[in-house]
């Protein structure tokens, strides 16, 4: 989901993307547009056209198609810790 950051000049530092595939897309547009409220029409990020843009954009910094984006403060090599 887009962050705020589309609307403070501040860009979006996002230093891990996952892989998605056109199904998981379809499903993560279809759960948002569950939120009435928040889907816009586009040139919104929020539209299904901008969510689509989004992870296409997202997959040419991946290097694949379409991806999710995120910014990983603190990583674990194994797993979570105990």
């Amino acid at each position: 989901m887009p962050a705020t950051t589309a609307w403070n000049t501040t860009a979006f530092a996002a230093n891990y993307f996952v892989p998605l595939t056109d199904e998981h897309l379809k499903t993560k547009i279809a759960a948002f547009a569950c939120y009435e409220h928040e889907i816009q029409p586009f040139p919104h990020p929020w539209s299904e056209r901008g969510l689509r843009l989004l992870a296409e954009y997202h997959g040419m910094q991946a290097g694949c198609g379409l991806a999710e984006a995120f910014h990983l403060m603190r990583g674990y090599p194994r797993g979570l810790p105990d």
